[in-house]
């Protein structure tokens, strides 16, 4: 049907939003996040390595989350009141699905931990993180797709209850 072609179809202003965060936010973060983790816990073994997984998804991807939300929302045109209700209304159903699919991509990701130094470690990890944005990018444009949340300035309607 005509409705589920145009469903499909690539979206350029979202890809870019969704490149710039990572360039610009997310990648550097995360460089310095896994600096972090490893000037605190350097891996010297498999469990310091899942520590670092789980560092990983519980810590760094609840500010990715936010991050993606709002800087793709602000990116695609929509006002930060917008973005701000968005992420009230959806942030936490989000980070669940970030946290479902973290844990499906972390085994993958402690080998990268384990075996990987880090200096190939966040490029790894963003090669991986392409599934994890996929899903993201997918939960953060559900309301908009819908009309669930509009880019005009003065007026936001949500179409899905609060999860809080």
């Amino acid at each position: 049907s005509t409705s589920t072609a145009s469903a499909w179809q690539f979206d350029t202003r979202r890809a870019v939003a969704i490149f710039l965060d990572g360039l610009l936010f997310s990648g550097p973060v995360m460089h310095f996040g896994y600096n972090f983790f490893e000037d605190v816990l350097p891996i010297i073994g498999g469990v310091s390595a899942l520590i670092h997984v789980v560092a990983d998804s519980v810590f760094l991807d609840a500010i990715f989350v936010a991050s993606t939300m709002v800087s793709t929302g602000l990116l695609e045109g929509y006002s930060l009141r917008a973005c701000w209700l968005q992420l009230k209304m959806e942030y936490f159903e989000t980070l669940r699905t970030s946290w479902a699919t973290s844990t499906a991509l972390s085994p993958i990701e402690y080998v990268c931990f384990r075996y990987l130094p880090i200096r190939f470690r966040t490029l790894a990890v963003n090669i991986l993180d392409m599934v994890w944005d996929a899903m993201i990018s997918f939960m953060a444009h559900r309301s908009r797709r819908s009309g669930g949340v509009t880019s005009n300035t003065t007026t936001t309607t949500t179409t899905t209850a609060a999860v809080v």
